[in-house]
């Protein structure tokens, strides 16, 4: 009704009154802001130097403003001069601008400047006040020494104190008298060593030399590098308990400190020594290798197996036992046509163990042994300078070793109600190892017998059965296993699952098995349970079964993403480590993993997801047959 009354009468009720008024004073906001904005822009514009520039030009360059031209005759403003005139004023010109003033001229040009340009007196008098408090800042809590990130970060500081106290426009040149103040207070005997450990961590003395370095300064001091840093850790067995300081070389961390160790604890246990580097000259030098980690080589190793088992392990079906199943003494070739290793997926399988096939003839024996001979030598008037992987060269071994093997002694040393005793530093609860049934199938009824009679009919339960195949020999042996994590505090713990740690009840009851551990990757580091530190994988513990049967061991560790190659304890040709039966076992991994890029450093914690790298592959332990000489 309003409406209708407002378009007959021209009345308006309050209502529409108000939304009027509402939209006409937005649009008269708006308006007068971009107004604002428009004479801002104009009035810059005007004020420009080269719009100033060009109206003198513009004009310099019309009609009529050079000529003398006019109704009433004048003085003469424009004239040609002579050359010799134009050349002296353009040189006068020249001399005033671009070169170095005189005291007549400077005296003038200073006064000139007081006078006008008031602004830059405001400006530099507020900067010099505000000078002092930045370089005050800057060394306020200044170490003896630094390194240039303290150098940088003390700098920012002290640019946060100038900018909120400076301003106008003499503060860039303030801001180059602060940076140049700041780098000779540090250059001034302040400069810390650059160097980082194998860990992160930055040396703590001054910029030094060390005793091999060709450094030309002789001017520096001599000394070995050290961060400061200290960890505990434990020797190969894991028996002793010993502190390291942060390692800046591969040999110490991986090598060294495990020597010391093991003079007072591991030197009088058994055990294997890894290959490493035997030289026949004196003058033995480091191999030249190339710097790509790219080029990984396809391991061929004597844990290969048929492509169809191969195939079958990598698909991870369920029933998958994820071995890696080596017959006797067999070498790198088990890819030829009467290839007798393979893993038979079988019904009767349970997720509790694994079953094994096993076939060896005489022609195959016969066929190993002359595989063996065509495994390259090692070479011995050149070492491999770094650590060993799959992408070392061929024939190139390490000065020493970065893994250790050793036995503990006999299998009764591990009590599964008591767990791991008389080693320190393990979390309670889980010191204690997981089991691992394995039911092997031979199909060998000549040879297996023979070994059952040597070993005692005690020894292992051999039982006909009946199936498609024929006649088959089974029986089950249980294998003890462990992964072990250490952190930097000196804190150990077991691993239940890849993504779980052991944890046994009060009793020693330990309800888990050793299946997903020993058929999936391990992480190589996980976090440690005192959630102050991350755990790292050191060590594999292996309890052998009494049983005519080897275990063997292929560990091979990733710590980095692709293209990283996988860090191995021997060359990929070499046969599986075999461990005596009924033996205590342990694997110590290595402290530090370092290509030819640099140390490979742990994943970042923050990140909820686990990575695809930093893992101990599955496929690291095995099962093979013990022969008899006949």
């Amino acid at each position: 009704m309003g409406s209708v009354l407002s378009s007959r009468t021209g009345w308006e009720s309050p209502a529409s009154q108000s939304i009027l008024s509402d939209t006409s004073s937005a649009d008269a906001l708006s308006a007068s802001i971009l107004a604002g904005v428009a004479t801002e822009r104009k009035r810059n514009l005007e004020h420009s130097f080269n719009v100033f520039l060009q109206q003198h030009i513009d004009q310099a360059l019309g009609k009529g403003f050079d000529d003398n031209v006019g109704r009433h005759s004048g003085p003469i403003f424009f004239q040609v001069p002579r050359a010799g005139v134009w050349f002296d004023a353009v040189n006068r010109v020249y001399k005033f601008f671009m070169g170095e003033p005189s005291e007549k001229d400077t005296k003038i040009l200073g006064s000139l400047q007081n006078l006008v340009e008031t602004e830059v007196r405001f400006s530099d008098a507020r900067c010099a006040k505000a000078l002092p408090l930045a370089i005050s800042a800057y060394k306020d809590g200044l170490p003896p020494h630094y390194t240039q990130m303290h150098h940088q970060e003390k700098l920012d500081l002290a640019l946060n104190v100038l900018s909120a106290q400076a301003r106008g426009p003499m503060y860039e040149d303030y801001v180059t008298q602060l940076e140049e103040a700041c780098e000779r207070i540090w250059q001034d005997g302040r400069m810390g060593c650059e160097t980082l450990s194998l860990t992160g961590n930055t040396c703590k003395h001054p910029r030094h030399r060390t005793p091999n370095d060709p450094d030309d300064d002789s001017s520096l001091p001599v000394m070995t590098h050290n961060s400061g840093v200290v960890y505990i850790s434990f020797c190969n067995c894991g028996r002793r308990q010993g502190q390291r300081e942060d390692s800046f070389s591969v040999k110490t961390a991986n090598h060294t400190f495990y020597q010391q160790l093991a003079e007072s604890c591991c030197s009088r246990l058994e055990s294997l020594h890894f290959p490493t580097f035997k030289p026949s000259v004196t003058n033995a030098k480091a191999a030249k290798v190339d710097g790509s980690e790219d080029n990984e080589m396809e391991i061929e190793g004597p844990s290969a197996v048929s492509r169809d088992s191969r195939e079958q392990i990598d698909s991870g079906t369920p029933h998958s036992p994820g071995l890696s199943l080596v017959g006797t003494g067999l070498s790198g070739s088990m890819n030829n046509a009467t290839g007798t290793v393979a893993t038979r997926m079988t019904g009767e399988q349970s997720h509790m163990g694994s079953q094994v096939v096993i076939t060896l003839t005489k022609d195959d024996t016969k066929a190993i042994t002359k595989d063996r001979g065509i495994i390259r030598q090692a070479s011995t008037t050149e070492y491999l300078p770094g650590m060993l992987h799959t992408a070392s060269p061929p024939g190139l071994l390490p000065r020493w070793s970065s893994w250790s093997l050793c036995c503990l002694g006999p299998s009764s040393l591990y009590s599964h109600n008591a767990g791991i005793c008389e080693q320190p530093g393990f979390l309670p609860g889980t010191n204690f190892l997981l089991p691992w049934d394995v039911t092997i199938k031979i199909e060998d009824r000549d040879k297996w017998p023979a070994i059952a009679d040597t070993l005692g009919k005690k020894a292992l339960l051999l039982k006909n059965k009946k199936n498609r195949v024929g006649d088959i020999h089974e029986f089950s042996v249980k294998i003890f296993l462990g992964v072990e994590y250490e952190c930097v505090r000196g804190h150990r713990f077991m691993m239940a699952t890849p993504d779980r740690h052991l944890k046994a009840s009060p009793s020693g009851l330990v309800k888990d098995n050793a299946t997903k551990i020993a058929n999936a990757d391990m992480p190589l580091y996980f976090p440690c349970p005192c959630s102050r530190g991350g755990g790292q994988l050191m060590r594999l513990h292996v309890v052998t079964p009494k049983a005519p049967v080897n275990v063997t061991l292929s560990p091979q560790v990733q710590p980095g993403p692709d293209p990283c190659p996988r860090y191995i304890p021997q060359p990929c040709s070499s046969l599986p480590v075999k461990l005596s039966a009924s033996a205590y076992w342990v694997l110590r991994l290595p402290y530090v993993y370092v290509g030819d890029q640099g140390p490979h450093y742990p994943p970042d914690p923050r990140h909820q997801t686990p990575p695809s790298f930093a893992r101990l592959h599955k496929g690291c332990y095995g099962i093979s047959q013990v022969t008899l000489d006949r």
